[in-house]
């Protein structure tokens, strides 16, 4: 299947080809990484980096290439822990050890 697309079947693009973006997107992204996006923007560019760019609901294993395989899955891994951190509790992730506190965190106790 290498190169050619199978049908029913995405075919993978390569590491460092972009997923199809927007202006807007891209616009969003503009922003956000000046701490200057609207609340729409910074849902935009917070989806696009995790869902388009780490590709989380993709599937990592290429066909063709081992390395290509682990490529996709850093970048993947990348987007399950941003998201993890999002979406579990605060108090959770302090109470396993999964963050590391300031000296001021640890005053706040």
């Amino acid at each position: 299947m290498s190169g050619k697309q199978a049908k029913g079947i995405m075919q993978r693009k390569l590491p460092l080809q972009l997923p199809p973006t927007s202006v807007r997107q891209v616009r969003a992204l503009k922003a956000f990484s000046k701490g200057e996006a609207s609340l729409e923007q910074q849902i935009l560019a917070y989806q696009y980096l995790v869902k388009d760019l780490c590709e989380i609901g993709g599937l990592s294993f290429h066909a063709d290439s081992m390395e290509l395989t682990c490529f996709n899955e850093g970048r993947r891994h990348v987007g399950l822990t941003v998201l993890n951190l999002v979406e579990t509790p605060l108090e959770t992730l302090k109470k396993n050890g999964a963050l590391v506190l300031t000296k001021d965190e640890l005053q706040e106790k």
